[in-house]
């Protein structure tokens, strides 16, 4: 994906009840919604090559998304 401009072309658009990632444990998954109305100007790479930093940062929100 690839966001440009002053308008942030082609960003992904969500509501406040959108789906931003499901987190998967060995018992349970949970859907992390986006809460407020805005856009998803780039995804956090880290987190698919090492989804273990959702364990060990202690701020997990900025590890999902910036506001």
């Amino acid at each position: 994906m690839k966001v440009t401009g002053k308008r942030k072309r082609n960003a992904q658009h969500f509501q406040e009840n959108s789906a931003l990632c499901k987190v998967c444990t060995s018992s349970n998954s949970f859907v992390v919604r986006c809460c407020v109305k805005g856009s998803l100007l780039e995804i956090n790479d880290r987190l698919i090559k090492q989804p273990d930093l959702l364990n060990t940062s202690c701020d997990v929100c900025s590890n999902l998304c910036s506001y």
